[in-house]
């Protein structure tokens, strides 16, 4: 694949909670992310990946605490960043909280800023004018099931249920049920049909797609009851 189709991409942020959020919210993006928790780590990554000519598209920096040492790391990293695209810093994001030092108030250099929380929206603002749309994926594309309409492995098992609940149409932003499949019942997550939704919610819960979408959709993130609701009114109003 191209750099564009699943780019290369490294995080350096010292909360593994944090990091362990961005890469949730990029990972319709891509697959290939790394993730280093402190400053020194993550320079020999991006020197490793120089010397084999294999650099890094999309490098995240998380802000340091207010520690001369430190700002001094991540400015070894940021020249590291900059030789990785011929002294260009448009490929560089710096991730910070609202307390950054006045001169990084604005962008320097090309660079952009990401301030924390990091939400879907203001992610995709950013990578936008770099050339990487955010996608919101329904569920069989993160999942890859092959179970959609003309999928790989409707032979098996048939469409799945979440992929043909109309009702649920434009439910955070999915086609049909593909973004609220929690809600669907007798979908065939795990290769198998599942029961109610009673029966499977607890199960899907734990989903890293049910975890993406309420990122993704942060404040917006509808509740089970007012997506229950939405689902039975839908329905009526297409079987009168």
């Amino acid at each position: 694949m191209s750099s564009k189709d699943e780019p290369k991409i490294i995080i350096i942020d010292e909360s593994t909670v944090e990091a362990s959020s961005l890469i949730v919210l990029l990972s319709p993006l891509s697959r290939n992310i790394s993730t280093f928790m402190n400053y020194e780590q993550g320079h020999d990554a991006i020197r490793h990946a120089l010397d084999n000519d294999s650099p890094f598209d999309l490098v995240f920096i998380v802000f340091p605490p207010p520690n001369a040492d430190e700002e001094k790391n991540m400015l070894a990293i940021k020249t590291m960043a900059l030789a990785m695209h011929n002294g260009s810093a448009e490929h560089t994001i710096i991730l910070g909280g609202g307390k950054m030092p006045p001169k990084y108030a604005k962008n320097r250099d090309g660079e952009h800023l990401l301030s924390k929380p990091i939400t879907h929206q203001r992610l995709a603002e950013v990578l936008l004018p770099l050339g990487y749309n955010l996608p919101r994926l329904n569920c069989w594309e993160y999942m890859h099931c092959g179970r959609e309409p003309n999928g790989r492995r409707i032979g098996t098992q048939g469409v799945c249920q979440a992929a043909l609940e109309h009702a649920a149409s434009d439910m955070h932003g999915g086609k049909n049920g593909g973004r609220v499949c929690w809600a669907v019942s007798g979908t065939l997550c795990g290769g198998c049909v599942q029961g109610s939704f009673a029966c499977k919610i607890k199960d899907c819960m734990q989903c890293d797609f049910y975890n993406l979408v309420q990122k993704e959709e942060d404040e917006v993130f509808e509740s089970i009851d007012s997506i229950l609701n939405r689902l039975r009114h839908k329905r009526e109003q297409l079987t009168d």
